[in-house]
């Protein structure tokens, strides 16, 4: 979209008519300014050059259906999104356009849906949708964890969080029965009564 000239058209290469959500989940713009998004039926991630108004797919193919549907968040030089439906954390680099997965394998489904918060641990939190544990990124290690305690149940929580100024991420529920927080100083999870 061109909204100088008020005009929008098409760019980069030309998809599949035949898949449906394709990408689904928010993207993230890096600091050198491209724009990625997770595939969620798609095969690559998405690269978005705006300035240049390049289009790249970036290998490898992910296999899969539903694969990330969670907002992605990027912090330094990476792009990070939670999984939904894949086994893997994905890490994108912005600076060299590679693809990598991260973290701990896990299966099932649907993991993770509601969008991710950074927090100024440099973390990154996501709450569980049907995963049992909250996902916790450590963005200078490029590692993750999945904190404890367990949190039973299906479609706890599906909306984005919220950095409170008292050194809390919260999450409201879904279908869960109380609303999750998150001390990230202490890297401690409780829910509130």
């Amino acid at each position: 979209i061109d909204t100088r000239l008020r005009t929008a058209y098409p760019v980069g290469p030309e998809m599949s008519r035949s898949v449906q959500y394709k990408y689904t989940a928010q993207g993230a713009t890096a600091p050198n300014g491209k724009m990625f998004s997770a595939p969620c039926n798609a095969a690559r991630v998405l690269c978005i050059c705006a300035g240049s108004s390049a289009v790249d797919l970036l290998e490898p193919d992910i296999p899969g259906l539903e694969k990330y549907v969670a907002a992605g968040v990027a912090a330094a030089d990476k792009v990070y999104f939670a999984p939904h439906r894949a086994r893997w954390i994905l890490c994108i680099n912005a600076g060299s356009l590679t693809v990598e997965r991260c973290g701990p394998e896990m299966v099932g489904g649907p993991k993770y849906s509601a969008d991710g918060i950074l927090a100024p641990n440099d973390c990154i939190y996501y709450a569980p949708d049907s995963a049992f544990h909250v996902l916790c990124i450590q963005v200078l290690l490029n590692q993750a964890e999945l904190l404890c305690p367990e949190i039973r149940g299906q479609s706890k929580y599906v909306a984005g969080g919220v950095l409170t100024h008292n050194g809390h991420v919260v999450f409201a529920p879904s279908s869960g029965e109380r609303v999750l927080c998150i001390n990230y100083e202490a890297q401690a999870v409780q829910m509130l009564d």
